[in-house]
């Protein structure tokens, strides 16, 4: 099931409502997420984020592939992986990237250049101010 509201605008994309009804409107197809929160969120193996994502898991009874990207565990979102007899971009391998404010703004670019079905800001005063880098390349 999709997490954007029933009310939300069908723009010939999807407003992924159940039973929306619009001729133009399909659900939304997940692909995957990413999430951007301060370093003290997203680091470690019992980090906040780490935490909730493996709770919602649990909730919805299905496997959520994590990849934090952050320090040793940063690579190319790109670079050729192989698993079983599929291969592909490492970051097809996972439904949820998370990375710090940092991490994103030094590799904004590779960023950018991926598809992501949603992107989560945590904390996001950190970009309430227009000028700040972080603020122009999370836009």
């Amino acid at each position: 099931s999709s997490a954007v509201p029933a009310r939300a605008a069908c723009e010939g994309r999807g407003c992924g409502a159940s039973g929306c009804g619009r001729r133009t409107c399909e659900p939304v197809r997940w692909e995957r997420a990413l999430v951007i929160a301060p370093g003290m969120l997203v680091k470690g193996d019992d980090s906040v984020w780490i935490k909730e994502l493996r709770e919602a898991a649990t909730l919805w009874r299905v496997p959520l592939r994590v990849w934090q990207w952050h320090g040793e565990r940063a690579q190319d979102l790109r670079s050729v992986a192989c698993a079983g007899d599929w291969k592909g971009a490492v970051v097809e391998l996972f439904d949820v990237v998370v990375t710090t404010y940092e991490a994103f703004l030094m590799n904004q670019e590779q960023f950018c250049k991926e598809s992501w079905t949603c992107v989560i800001l945590d904390e996001a005063q950190r970009i309430k101010n227009a000028g700040a880098k972080i603020a122009s390349a999370v836009k």
